[in-house]
């Protein structure tokens, strides 16, 4: 392999990993700015539903945990 196809491997994954990283991060603004509505919804939710609340919470979290499990795992600089 010369020089230049050397240089152009590298530059795509460092292009794959990047748009990965942006993909990540935009997935957890998304769901950032989704929060503060769910909590205004949740407030005029009745004790009723507070089951339902809790697994929609778990939920909320276990995509802030594969966002950010993406973002480190294909972070070259770790």
């Amino acid at each position: 392999m010369n020089n230049n196809n050397r240089l152009t491997a590298n530059t795509t994954t460092i292009t794959t990993h990047t748009t990965t990283i942006i993909m990540a991060a935009n997935t957890i603004t998304i769901m950032r700015n989704n929060k503060q509505s769910n909590k205004q919804s949740n407030k005029l939710n009745n004790s009723n539903n507070k089951k339902h609340n809790n697994k929609t919470n778990n939920i909320d979290w276990g995509v802030y945990g594969a966002a950010l499990g993406l973002l480190l795992a294909f972070n070259p600089f770790f």
